[in-house]
């Protein structure tokens, strides 16, 4: 009872208008926190606070989704299961590729993104629409934000962080189109 109230079904998030005014919100956020995010990688990292702090958004972040997709795709096939499995693999590799804990928290953003997105679109469309329109928002938002660091004074462009950001994105829709394909409805959807 206690998953179906949270994040994924709260009231706002249940119109065509909140969802996308939580993903487009979402997407501005990581857009608007460029221009701070390396005096804040900086401060962190200073005060020995930043690997710290991205480990305890990853176990918080995937440890409720985990729980909350282990909770919704109860008696799903086999194969939806390693499906999952194959999708934190990925996670997984994408995590191990990064250099740095802040490029690891661009596969955090995105895959929230992505989640985002996904409701938002299957709000507004049907068929497959969705989950490609969701995944190509995604990536477009995280190729703008490379470009918009590239603009800024100690950024640059890296096309392994689009690639990460892109990454992230594909996660977060393929865990959502499990959910929404293979779980059982909430209690006030």
């Amino acid at each position: 009872m206690l998953m179906s109230t949270l994040f994924f079904h709260s009231r706002l998030f249940q119109t065509r208008r909140g969802a996308w005014a939580l993903a487009a919100g979402f997407a501005f956020l990581i857009l608007a926190a460029a221009p701070f995010a390396l005096g804040i990688s900086r401060w962190l990292r200073g005060q020995n606070l930043l690997l710290v702090l991205v480990i305890a958004l990853f176990i918080v972040f995937f440890g409720y989704l985990l729980a909350y997709l282990f909770y919704r795709i109860k008696g799903a096939p086999l194969r939806v299961w390693f499906f999952l499995a194959g999708l934190f693999l990925f996670g997984g590799i994408l995590l191990a590729l990064n250099r740095t804990p802040e490029e690891r928290v661009h596969l955090l953003e995105f895959t929230l993104l992505g989640l985002l997105l996904l409701k938002a679109c299957r709000l507004s469309f049907q068929g497959n629409t969705p989950y490609l329109l969701a995944l190509l928002l995604a990536m477009g938002t995280g190729w703008c934000d490379e470009l918009w660091q590239a603009l800024l004074p100690g950024r640059v462009y890296d096309i392994q962080d689009v690639l990460n950001n892109a990454g992230g994105g594909v996660l977060g829709v393929a865990l959502a189109r499990i959910r929404y394909n293979y779980g059982k409805p909430a209690d006030n959807e």
